[in-house]
């Protein structure tokens, strides 16, 4: 009879587990390489090698292995599931797992653990691991050493309790502590692997949505407001609607507002966001002329500092996620409204009456098509980021997915970018860090079937997960690394600080002598470095038709480049 301890049954305990997550939905796997982790990784072979709907992927370093998770996670939203060994192994993690928690990406890690008895007696790889993640985790959960008590069922509500607190309401990451006692692996007895459930344990939830008389009630505020406007902030996942928010906001007669990390920012609407929004809004007067009484909210927080100062002088600003979630760093929000944002926007076009022609969006649109005449005359020419962005926009072909990174990139895009373009826009504005920046569009890129994958960063971006150059080598996909070198953190330049000259250079903007294509070329990956609008939209062709993984190095005189924004920013200014 099986024991604990026995490796036969470690391995029927993960096979049990590992099912059940399959049957819940889980499609893909990162392994990390360790030893504790030995009844994992058999678990996922066989089960794979069986023909259970589950790729594996292996990475070496779990930082890196977290952020491609992460984004393998985010296009195909469903979890996915990670695996390493015991130790500090699973504090690499925690990065990933904090961004996964504030951007609502549904993530799994199983970390292995040594038994309780190793734990307080200084044993090697032995850390407590169960709370490991903090507050950073939708659920936590230990599962103890395999004992006979735990049966398949138990196993198998586990997995369940797992996917649904990782997919529901409100998704994020997981975490399962799973310790073992050796011998982790019996080389004389295979594991069976056991049929498909025909009942799998599983957890169903409905849509989150209002009642009648509370939908009523929203109906009635947002059809008496002549001067609003939707905002839709970073929505990486596209989880909301462009069609449907269009719809509404004609409904309304109300401009929308869209990041560009938003599917409405790009998408071919009736209704077209106003793009130009950031660069407008930097100038008090017209943020004066243009405010809203009114504000519906989609998404996440917007980036735009322009955008969320001009949000805090409307007299009512309503978010809606179907978490519930109460996002108002700018203390402006009145009323957070827990509904799927989809369904509540199709039983607003149901509510709601067609609202008389105004003005109102008239305004909107003449003032804005005023500053995209001015914002593309100036990214027509010259060598500064705005035109590099705008030249990436244009270049991509129709299905391309394109990751932004954070600091200056996201803004220039947001800024610069235009709304004519059929890609898919993603990035990590959960926590809005700079790192796993090329972890995360590399597990993108793995589950993209679209079109081709760009990655777009800094300089610093770049240097923080160089490590992640050794997996670029491995995928055979057509992914181009566009870097935009302004020799450091260009974005410190735009604030106050940039005036202490002796604290601002060596701690904020942080110059380096870094050489981006030499680490490319100790990667195996090529690396074109055009100097001209004109040589990066032909190295970006040419790039965008290979494959494999690429990388674009575009030098930028950062001096020059500050330059340039300020003089678009104060011709919007001035009366056109």
């Amino acid at each position: 009879m099986s024991v604990p301890g026995d490796a036969t049954f470690n391995q029927r305990h993960c096979i049990a587990l590992i099912d059940a997550l399959i049957a819940n939905g889980v499609r893909h796997a990162v392994l990390s390489p360790g030893s504790r982790n030995t009844p994992i990784v058999l678990a996922l072979t066989t089960l794979a090698a069986a023909g259970r709907p589950i790729e594996l992927h292996g990475v070496l370093d779990e930082r890196t292995a977290a952020f491609f998770a992460l984004g393998l996670a985010r296009i195909t939203d469903r979890p996915t599931l990670l695996s390493c060994t015991s130790g500090s192994a699973g504090a690499h993690y925690l990065p990933a797992f904090v961004e996964a928690a504030q951007s609502n990406v549904p993530l799994i890690a199983i970390t292995a653990d040594r038994p309780p008895e190793l734990h307080g007696r200084a044993a090697p790889q032995t850390v407590p691991q169960a709370k490991l993640f903090g507050p950073h985790v939708r659920w936590a959960f230990d599962l103890g050493v395999p004992v006979e008590a735990a049966g398949v069922r138990w196993l198998q509500g586990v997995a369940a309790q797992a996917v649904d607190a990782a997919t529901g309401p409100k998704p994020g990451p997981v975490h399962i502590n799973a310790p073992f006692r050796k011998p982790l692996w019996n080389p004389d007895r295979e594991p069976t692997v056991p049929g498909i459930a025909a009942h799998p344990a599983t957890i169903r939830r409905g849509p989150a949505a209002l009642g009648a008389p509370d939908l009523a009630r929203l109906a009635a505020r947002l059809g008496n407001t002549r001067r609003g406007c939707i905002v839709i902030g970073p929505d990486p996942a596209a989880r909301i609607c462009p069609d449907t928010i269009a719809a509404l906001a004609a409904r309304l007669d109300w401009p929308i507002i869209a990041s560009p990390v938003s599917a409405s920012r790009w998408a071919n609407t009736l209704r077209k966001p106003i793009w130009t929004a950031d660069a407008l809004l930097r100038d008090t007067e017209t943020a004066r002329h243009l405010r809203a009484e009114r504000v519906l909210c989609f998404g996440h927080t917007a980036s735009s500092k322009a955008i969320n100062l001009w949000m805090s002088h409307a007299t009512d600003v309503l978010c809606v996620n179907a978490a519930g979630t109460w996002r108002d760093p700018n203390q402006v929000v009145s009323t957070v409204i827990a509904a799927d944002p989809n369904p509540l926007a199709i039983a607003l076009l149901d509510a709601l009456p067609k609202a008389a022609n105004t003005e109102w969006c008239a305004l909107w649109q003449k003032v804005h098509d005023q500053a995209a005449d001015q914002i593309d005359a100036a990214c027509g020419v010259g060598w500064w980021s705005g035109a590099v962005i705008r030249q990436v926009i244009r270049t991509l072909p129709t299905g391309s997915l394109l990751h932004v990174g954070s600091s200056m990139p996201i803004r220039d895009l947001d800024s610069f970018g235009g709304d004519r373009a059929p890609v898919r826009v993603t990035a990590n504005r959960g926590a809005n860090g700079i790192d796993g920046t090329i972890a995360t569009t590399l597990g993108e890129a793995a589950a993209w079937s679209s079109g081709p994958v760009l990655g777009l960063m800094g300089d610093l971006t770049f240097l923080h997960d160089q490590a992640s150059l050794m997996l670029a080598r491995k995928l055979k996909r057509t992914v181009v690394l566009v870097v935009i070198d302004n020799g450091g953190g260009g974005i410190f330049s735009y604030l106050p600080i940039a005036r202490k000259a002796d604290v601002f250079e060596p701690w904020f903007r942080t110059p380096h002598d870094a050489n981006i294509p030499a680490l490319c070329q100790a990667n195996q990956i090529h690396c074109a470095q055009p100097t001209s609008l004109e040589a990066l939209g032909d190295a970006l062709a040419s790039a965008l038709r290979s494959q494999r993984v690429s990388l674009i190095y575009v030098r930028i005189d950062g001096a020059k480049d500050i330059h340039a924004h300020k003089v678009v920013w104060d011709a919007l200014r001035q009366p056109a």
